[in-house]
């Protein structure tokens, strides 16, 4: 197992002093760091489910989670999932075909 912590601060530090180029900046981070967890996995665990055939997360302004096929279109999504949590965590088995869990955490 493979455990990586996204800091969510920074994102919501930009959005409360309505800095747009650095909250733009922070998104892509956690879009990406998401996005490199995911590779290599068959499924994802959110939310209590295992969903399957993942290929892009996409992460919104307001850090809402949409799960994207290999067509781009979405098997599963959140409204503002994110919101009022501190630290994203990004857990990966690559056994088994691969599984990757994202949790939410508060400090």
């Amino acid at each position: 197992m493979k455990k990586q912590i996204v800091d969510l601060s920074v994102f919501w530090e930009s959005v409360a002093k309505h800095h747009a180029e650095e909250h733009e900046g922070a998104r892509r981070h956690i879009e990406n760091a998401i996005n490199q967890a995911l590779a290599g996995v068959s499924a994802v665990a959110w939310e209590g489910m295992a969903i399957r055939g993942v290929r892009h997360i996409r992460v919104g302004n307001a850090l809402e989670l949409a799960l994207l096929d290999a067509d781009g279109d979405v098997i599963a999504d959140s409204e503002g999932a994110l919101l009022m949590y501190d630290r994203l965590v990004l857990k990966t088995w690559p056994d088994d075909g691969g599984l990757l869990e994202i949790k939410l955490e508060r400090l």
